[in-house]
């Protein structure tokens, strides 16, 4: 995998380090454990891997709930270092097999949560890129974590971007991982490249209203996805693609697809349907 390194002013080696093993040697790793992609739940539970994560629910200043994944009890000491995992869209937030398989044997700590309208985190209307800050401040707070790292792919990335960015006192590192560029960026044709653009062209010119319209009769466009990508996700990043089936039944952030834009999805990728897991993370976004 590629990434891009972004430091805050205040750099620690030792942690890019750090996080620079936990990227190249995730995909390593699973290859030769193989995933174990399984539905996330609520409360203690095993969260596709069969290390054991704690699941809590944290409240935001402004009194939302913020669904967080924590692997400090797997550790078999005090952890060489804290990571957040910032996910893609869309998903639930929990920790995924290669993260987590990859960060255990080096005692990294994996931190991760679902975003406003994800995997059980109640929505934030309004909110902004940088609102993550916000929400990472209070989560470690909540779990008494003075310093750490960013990690973020794809949607994820600008979020952990932000993070570094507006919590300097926190932040010693960020990485991103197949990011997405500022959409007002000079010279720059934000679509260009992409196989299927209709849903965020959709979001972009109606906002979640358009979006949530769109996706009521969007179908599964095959081409989405190279070979590459195929085999990953029907191999050592299956549990990538279960997590956005179940985040996707769950409508999260007005993501809801069809359920035969779903069923193609799963069988694109070779997995099988399932019911969601979430009924909590539907409540909580009522």
């Amino acid at each position: 995998m590629n990434g891009t390194l972004s430091f805050p002013t205040a750099i620690d080696s030792r942690s890019t380090r750090a996080i620079g093993e936990l990227i190249t040697n995730a995909q390593k790793v699973l290859e030769t454990q193989g995933p174990t992609a399984q539905p996330p739940r609520s409360g203690r539970s095993r969260v596709y891997a069969e290390p054991m994560t704690t699941s809590q629910d944290v409240t935001a200043r402004d009194g939302r709930t913020v669904r967080v994944h924590d692997t400090a009890d797997d550790l078999a000491g005090p952890a060489r270092l804290t990571v957040l995992w910032h996910h893609g869209s869309p998903q639930t937030g929990s920790i995924l097999a290669p993260l987590l398989a990859s960060a255990l044997p080096r005692g990294i700590r994996l931190l991760s949560y679902g975003r406003p309208d994800y995997g059980g985190s109640t929505a934030r209307p309004g909110r902004t890129v940088g609102s993550a800050a916000d929400d990472v401040r209070d989560i470690t707070d909540a779990l008494g974590v003075d310093e750490l790292a960013m990690m973020g792919a794809s949607g994820g990335g600008p979020h952990a971007l932000a993070c570094a960015a507006l919590l300097p006192d926190r932040v010693r590192a960020a990485v991103t991982i197949a990011g997405i560029a500022p959409f007002d960026a000079a010279g720059l044709d934000w679509y260009a490249g992409m196989a299927d653009a209709a849903a965020v062209r959709a979001a972009a010119s109606g906002g979640r209203e358009a979006r949530a319209r769109f996706e009521e009769t969007a179908e599964f466009e095959p081409a989405s996805f190279n070979d590459g990508d195929y085999a990953a996700l029907a191999g050592p990043w299956a549990a990538l693609g279960a997590d956005v089936g179940i985040a996707s039944a769950d409508g999260a952030a007005g993501t809801r697809r069809p359920r035969r834009r779903r069923r193609r999805f799963h069988q694109a990728v070779g997995l099988r349907r399932r019911r969601s897991a979430r009924p909590d993370a539907r409540r909580a976004r009522r």
